[in-house]
C-alpha cells in the first residue's frame, strides 16, 4: 500500500514551491518551519492560516484567505512540475509484473486524489496499477485520520484477494505522520525520504526498511521479488 503525496507523486515539493512563490511575491522568504511542516499536515486550514500569518501578520483580515487557499490548491493541481517521484514507477511496474496487488492509502481527500490522478492518464485507474484507492480524509469507513492507522486497515480490507496475514502487507510512506500510522498496524513498512524535513530517530528502529530514494531500495529487503536486471 502506497501513500500518495511525497510517496508516489511529488506534491510535497510542488506545494512548497507554491508557498515559496507566494512568499516571494510579497517580498518574503518561505519560513523553514513552514516548509518542514508541509509533509506532516494534520489540519490543512490551520497550517495554511499559520503560513499566511507569517506573510501578512497574525489575524490580518485584509486578505481573502479562502480565495487565496483556492488559488494555492489550483496552483498545485495545475503545476507543470507535478510528476511521479523518481524511481516509483520502476517499483510499481516491477510489482505489477510479479502479480503483487497494490493500492493507494492517502490521508488526503477524494477530490485531491481525482485532481492529481487526472494529470497521469490512466496510471491511477483501477486495475491498471492499483487494485483500489482509499482517501482517508473523506472515506466514510476511515474514522480517524493519519497518524492513526485506520486508513491502512480499510485499504487492506478492500483488496480483491485478501492477504493471508497483515504481516504480508507492506506500507510505503514518506512522512513522520504517515509512518507513525503505518507502524501502529504492525504491517511491514518502507520509508522513502531524502527531503531531510523531519527527524525519524524516535521510530527508525521500528521501520522495516529505510531508503533515501527508490533507487537505493532493494525489494528483497522486505521480502519482495528482487529486480530482474534484464527487465528493470
Amino acid at each position: 500500500m502506497f501513500d500518495l503525496d511525497g510517496t508516489i507523486v511529488n506534491t510535497i515539493d510542488v506545494i512548497a514551491d507554491v508557498f515559496a512563490d507566494y512568499a516571494r511575491s510579497h517580498g518574503k522568504t518561505l519560513d523553514e518551519d513552514i516548509r518542514k511542516g508541509i509533509p506532516n499536515l494534520k489540519s490543512i486550514v490551520k497550517f495554511f492560516n499559520q503560513f499566511l500569518d507569517t506573510i501578512h501578520g497574525p489575524g490580518n483580515g485584509s486578505v481573502d484567505r479562502k480565495s487565496v487557499m483556492q488559488q494555492f490548491v489550483d496552483g498545485v493541481h495545475q503545476s507543470p512540475a507535478l510528476a511521479l517521484i523518481p524511481g516509483v514507477d520502476r517499483l510499481v511496474g516491477h510489482l505489477r509484473r510479479h502479480g503483487i496487488p497494490m493500492a493507494v492509502a492517502t490521508g488526503n481527500s477524494s477530490r485531491h486524489m481525482a485532481k492529481v490522478a487526472a494529470r497521469f492518464g490512466d496510471y491511477f485507474h483501477r486495475g491498471v496499477n492499483f487494485d483500489h484507492l482509499v482517501c482517508g480524509w473523506d472515506d466514510p469507513d476511515v474514522i480517524r485520520k493519519k497518524p492513526e492507522p485506520d486508513v491502512y486497515y480499510v485499504c487492506a480490507k478492500r483488496f480483491q484477494t485478501q492477504p493471508q496475514s497483515l504481516d504480508n502487507v507492506l506500507i510505503v510512506e514518506d512522512s513522520l505522520t504517515g509512518i507513525t500510522g503505518a507502524l501502529a498496524t504492525g504491517m511491514k513498512t518502507l520509508l522513502i525520504n531524502d527531503r531531510k524535513d523531519c527527524d525519524f530517530d524516535a521510530v527508525a528502529n521500528r521501520i522495516t526498511c529505510i531508503a533515501d530514494t527508490y533507487a537505493n531500495f532493494r525489494p528483497e529487503s522486505v521480502g519482495l521479488p528482487p529486480y530482474d536486471i534484464n527487465n528493470n
